[in-house]
């Protein structure tokens, strides 16, 4: 392919898949250059497809003995006629054994264009958060935080990019103590301090749970109880989006985001529902895009479902541990088809992860290590 112009091996690197990719690094200098050019970075994230990034423990008492786990990443297919909703596993980052986070308790919290966040709570190192490129193998130590802690407390989080494209780290901090019932903090990628903010989340109720933060269009979501609300990026003011709909009876949910709108997955032991909020910030818009019975549903026989992503051909696909048989499988909504996903465990958490090679060193102001 040398003698093809640049802007042709631009295009076709960029279209490969992103193991393919890292291979290609290796053939020659000028490869690896090109794929390392900020051109391309932009381009093959303009791109990329939205996979899962799977955080799973090695056995049950991993939690109570200070282990890390594994990070995995699994693409979704993007060829129709091959039948499948995912490809094979494209990585698996043993963290226990990298110089990353050695014997510390690490939590998955967010992600966005190929950078994930990581809380470490509690251990030897105390309270931090981490910055990490699994596909470039970077990763960084933000400075410690104004509102820490050496014990599990509730800390929320939340990791976004702005509409002028910074990159930001939001956290909610609850303290008994505390005047303000949640103190709130942000850290800019490549400002190397965090800033408290005067006024946080009002409506947040001490204790109740509340979910990691969703990204869609420069707003970080959360849902506290059925309350939505959110917290823009670009001026940094909390936005209170109002109650989300339910059936009765429904005590489980999560957040996600298909055909480019916030959604609530909602479930119960009889059903689960997709509601779309149509038009974004418009309580009004809530729609039911879809609702499925359990009894409806073949080969799983324990449901806990974990993720929701966007399939092939205007479909959606749930990931949901299976309860039985101690496994992640996928499942597709609108065909009822079930696929292994490969992975066997009982503690994990996934979420959705658009692979990009965007470096780190790109934020100069932070110390940025390989493992």
């Amino acid at each position: 392919m040398g003698y093809l112009p640049e802007n042709v091996m631009y295009n076709v690197l960029s279209r490969l898949p992103v193991k393919t990719i890292i291979h290609c690094k290796c053939v020659c200098k000028d490869w690896q250059n090109l794929i390392l050019d900020s051109y391309f970075v932009d381009l093959h994230l303009s791109r990329s497809r939205e996979g899962l990034m799977i955080h799973h423990l090695s056995h049950q008492n991993a939690l109570s003995d200070g282990k890390t786990g594994f990070l995995k990443f699994v693409e979704t297919e993007d060829e129709a006629d091959h039948h499948r909703m995912l490809r094979d596993l494209v990585m698996s980052i043993d963290l226990n054994g990298a110089n990353l986070f050695p014997y510390t308790t690490k939590v998955l919290v967010g992600s966005v264009n190929g950078l994930i966040c990581l809380w470490e709570y509690g251990g030897r190192k105390g309270d931090n958060t981490y910055i990490c490129n699994p596909i470039t193998r970077e990763y960084m130590m933000l400075p410690k935080q104004n509102f820490h802690t050496n014990t599990y407390c509730e800390v929320r989080y939340g990791f976004g990019v702005s509409r002028k494209g910074e990159y930001k780290v939001i956290r909610m901090f609850e303290r008994s103590k505390s005047p303000n019932p949640v103190e709130v903090e942000v850290y800019t990628l490549g400002t190397n301090h965090w800033r408290t903010l005067d006024q946080g989340p009002v409506y947040v109720k001490r204790h109740d749970h509340v979910m990691d933060g969703l990204l869609l269009n420069g707003y970080v979501h959360w849902m506290d109880s059925d309350i939505l609300f959110a917290f823009d990026l670009d001026n940094e003011k909390f936005h209170l989006f109002g109650p989300t709909p339910r059936r009765q009876r429904e005590s489980f949910s999560f957040l996600g985001v298909l055909k480019g709108c916030v959604s609530r997955f909602s479930w119960s032991y009889e059903r689960f529902t997709v509601w779309m909020m149509k038009e974004h910030g418009i309580k009004k818009s809530w729609h039911k895009e879809l609702e499925i019975k359990y009894n409806t549903i073949t080969r799983v026989d324990t449901w806990l479902p974990s993720c929701l992503i966007d399939g092939l051909n205007n479909t959606s696909i749930l990931i949901v541990y299976d309860g039985e048989k101690d496994k992640l499988v996928a499942y597709c909504l609108e065909t009822d088809r079930v696929e292994e996903t490969g992975i066997y465990d009982n503690i994990f958490k996934v979420m959705t992860y658009r692979p990009s090679f965007l470096k780190l060193q790109n934020f100069q102001s932070e110390g940025v290590h390989v493992f």
